[in-house]
């Protein structure tokens, strides 16, 4: 082998480590790609469920299912499957008293936490 052959069988061997990094780094930056959204309305409906969506999930005048959150309802996870049951039932609370006073919320939901295809909601502040 030529000198130069050489130099380039030596370069490349010293590249691969690094290139197996970039491209680990790629795959798992496409992997744990998620989403978080926002709304602030009304609150419209309030769902009790014995085996759907968490148990618990409320519809918010504006929610338009973006990214992988599904239509009408989020979830507020009632089961306990991604939080404290009891954080999300003060979540409900809030919920109800923004329904029964007319208030609006804001409710922050989180993608890659899904019931029955529905975001499941991390904070909700009553305004």
């Amino acid at each position: 082998m030529s000198s130069e052959i050489k130099k380039l069988v030596n370069n490349l061997k010293r590249m691969l480590p690094i290139a197996g990094l970039f491209v680990s780094l790629a795959l798992v930056s496409g992997l744990t790609h998620a989403a978080k959204y926002r709304i602030t309305g009304a609150v419209t409906e309030i769902l009790i469920s014995e085996s759907n969506f968490g148990i618990c999930a409320v519809a918010v005048e504006g929610w338009t299912a973006p990214g992988a959150c599904g239509n009408k309802w989020i979830s507020l996870d009632c089961a306990g499957e991604f939080m404290e049951k009891s954080a999300a039932r003060s979540m409900l609370e809030v919920s109800q008293i923004a329904a029964a006073t007319g208030k609006d919320v804001t409710i922050y939901a989180d993608d890659t936490k899904r019931h029955n295809g529905r975001c499941v909601a991390y904070q909700v502040i009553l305004r």
